[in-house]
């Protein structure tokens, strides 16, 4: 089952651990023990919660579309210490707009220029945060591939790639720390710490995990100990493949497209920008505006002898 608490950002999954152990897609990404559960103390399920504030600031972190300078730094974890080829500097951080939100662990150099995150999904696993589209295809890993969209795709808000299906999850690697986090770096490294390409590289292991992928046709095909080697190829580290986990969140009768408070609508959000202004249309507001960018003001200013006797009255009631 699962919930959303949408004060704390909380998307909470209850697994029914005996239902999860007999699972070998689930005992692949490890043990129940690895989220916190212990057999005879903690009833007969375990909760996995995953902080959707923490998840969205880091991938936005992670991506660049947020400002390592947006963030509060909480505490130092760990000073400038060497990580293969690269001398790095770790601590946590939370972003002010989401206060309750789990810390980051982020590491840089010493510029800056280098700046990612990852997420303490419990006390002993450190996580990288994925988020891809369901794709084009509810039964098959097929992602929404922009060149191949046909204008019926692009046009109708039904289509697949326009609707809010999503998976996210988060990545991990089953050793203890610090390796699992050493593992992580090395991981964005190999991709050159572009997570673009990384977040597209785990989408076919995110697809099988999720619902759709494990209530498909193909589901034994896709649970077969050669495709799981396949799909999870992109993150072998070590001679050690990753786990992921995945939550799928999508609408089972999809009519309202607003994506913020204010009602705005998203209906055909695949492969349009809708949010950028093109750099054309801003020239063409500089060169065009609507209403006048620039006001001539009138000032007024006061004569010599008007300030002098206004400052002598001033004085004179001073003293008097």
């Amino acid at each position: 089952s699962n919930a959303f608490d949408s004060s704390n950002g909380a998307l909470i999954t209850n697994f029914v651990a005996a239902a999860y152990e007999q699972s070998n897609a689930c005992m692949s990404c490890g043990p129940p023990s690895d989220f916190g559960y212990l057999e005879g103390a903690s009833g007969s399920t375990f909760p996995v919660t995953l902080d959707v504030f923490s998840v969205v600031t880091c991938m936005a972190v992670n991506m660049g579309l947020l400002s390592p300078f947006s963030l509060v730094e909480v505490e130092v974890f760990g000073d400038y210490e060497t990580y293969g080829s690269l001398v790095l500097y770790s601590s946590t951080y939370y972003y002010p707009k989401y206060p309750s939100m789990k810390p980051l662990i982020c590491f840089s150099n010493s510029t800056f220029r280098l700046f990612k995150c990852v997420i303490r999904q419990t006390p002993y696993i450190y996580a990288l945060p994925l988020f891809n589209h369901l794709g084009n295809n509810t039964e098959f890993p097929q992602p929404c591939d922009c060149s191949k969209l046909t204008e019926e795709d692009l046009i109708s808000p039904y289509a697949p790639c326009n609707r809010f299906s999503f998976l996210t999850g988060f990545l991990y690697y089953t050793v203890p720390f610090p390796y699992n986090f050493f593992n992580i770096i090395k991981l964005m490294e190999a991709y050159e710490f572009n997570n673009y390409a990384l977040n597209r590289a785990a989408f076919n292991a995110s697809f099988v995990n999720s619902y759709f992928g494990q209530h498909s046709p193909y589901t034994e095909t896709f649970n077969s100990p050669a495709y799981r080697r396949a799909i999870y190829d992109f993150c072998v580290i070590d001679g050690l493949p990753c786990s992921i986990m995945t939550t799928t969140v999508f609408d089972t009768h999809q009519y309202n497209w607003a994506i913020t408070e204010y009602y705005f609508q998203l209906a055909q959000g695949a492969c349009r920008d809708t949010m950028t202004i093109p750099e054309d249309k801003w020239d063409a507001i500089v060169a065009t505006p609507y209403a006048p960018l620039i006001q001539s003001y009138q000032s007024c200013g006061t004569s010599p002898s008007v300030i002098w006797f206004t400052q002598l009255g001033v004085q004179v009631g001073n003293v008097s």
